[in-house]
């Protein structure tokens, strides 16, 4: 019978600069009994020249023939998944301190069902992004209570959860993750160095307001005022973040 086991899940591309230091925050874990998957997304940089200069049996390649998007890209990744087993994803440019997965494993054997920490983020300076929330349910996830880091969640798979290929498919993700079990439990511990990568697409103010507004619209099933609240709180919450983490 298969044991059920840890997964972490990579995709990468064009990230010669950042997916080295990633990869060995991984292997610098204090948790060891793991399997790391990397999906190159076709990139065109020294991306795969980082990547295969390291050596761990633990660590498994892909690499797509066609570009196909972080969701397509990710999914990858999760068809390797089994009910059960225990699911992280990391960013080719974020950082984890080490023992993120040992505390977040620990959680999810107790019981847990999905996971977050806090987080440094790393724009031109450093903060930490501290909550004093321990759980985070749909409407507060929503309503952007707290900011959650994708390279900062753990949680139990389930065979329903798949990425879509819309704008900020790690908000519809962890839609559907909430949508199953309902709510989030916080880490107060900062366990991920998420680093602000200028130029990116949803670093795009514009661009990531059409994508929340028309996924709002979904998740509110059309609901204009629901929908109109939760926007305005995007909108909100975000200025705040930007002003204090500039």
């Amino acid at each position: 019978m298969r044991k059920n086991e840890v997964l972490i899940i990579m995709p990468c591309f064009n990230a010669e600069r950042f997916v080295g230091d990633a990869i060995k925050s991984i292997l610098n874990q204090s948790y060891k009994d793991w399997k790391l998957i990397i999906i190159d997304d076709c990139s065109t940089d020294g991306t795969l020249n980082k990547i295969f200069e390291i050596k761990d049996s633990r660590i498994e390649f892909i690499i797509n023939e066609r570009n196909e998007g972080v969701a397509l890209t990710r999914n990858k990744g999760l068809a390797q998944a089994r009910s059960g087993d225990f699911v992280f994803f990391i960013d080719s440019d974020d950082i984890w301190e080490n023992e993120k997965l040992e505390l977040q494993v620990k959680r999810l054997n107790g019981g847990d069902k999905v996971v977050v920490s806090e987080y440094i983020y790393t724009g031109n300076n450093e903060n930490i992004i501290k909550t004093d929330l321990d759980v985070l349910d749909m409407k507060g996830f929503i309503n952007k209570k707290y900011r959650v880091c994708f390279s900062s969640i753990g949680f139990v798979y389930n065979d329903k959860f798949r990425f879509t290929k819309v704008g900020h498919e790690d908000f519809v993700f962890i839609i559907q993750v909430l949508n199953e079990y309902k709510y989030i439990n916080i880490i107060h511990k900062a366990l991920v160095n998420m680093v602000k990568v200028d130029g990116s697409l949803s670093s795009n103010k514009r661009v990531a307001a059409k994508w929340h507004w028309k996924n709002l619209r979904n998740i509110h099933k059309g609901n204009v005022m629901a929908s109109l609240f939760s926007m305005l709180m995007y909108i909100y919450r975000g200025f705040l973040f930007s002003l204090k983490n500039k």
